[in-house]
């Protein structure tokens, strides 16, 4: 069976795109912050489409936190990995652990280094 791996999976159009993945019988690797968030929504996927859905804990804009949920990461196959989180426009400019500005560590570094 296929397996995708999804940053945001388990909100916004993230979300959307993983249901539809799991729709269509595809196992799921959802990677955020948010790890209860991501367990409701890993639950309730598993249960409507009878696939296998796992959470990975992953904060794309700290470099350390994207080396170990890669290092975390249980799959004898990955097919694809989905970059969906992005944007943290959150109010005022704040910066990375690493010390990039938090936007561009999320959007650019973190995916990339993943």
């Amino acid at each position: 069976m296929t397996t995708i791996l999804i940053t945001g999976g388990h909100s916004g159009i993230g979300l959307a795109a993983a249901t539809e993945l799991a729709a269509r019988k595809v196992d799921l690797i959802l990677a955020g912050r948010s790890p209860d968030r991501m367990q409701a929504i890993a639950d309730e996927l598993r249960a409507a489409h009878g696939v296998s859905v796992t959470t990975l804990a992953l904060d794309l804009s700290s470099l350390a936190s994207v080396r170990a949920a890669a290092r975390d990461v249980s799959v004898t196959k990955l097919d694809a990995l989905l970059c969906n989180a992005g944007g943290r426009f959150d109010g005022d400019v704040t910066f990375s652990p690493d010390g990039y500005e938090t936007t561009f560590a999320t959007n650019c570094l973190g995916h990339f280094l993943l």
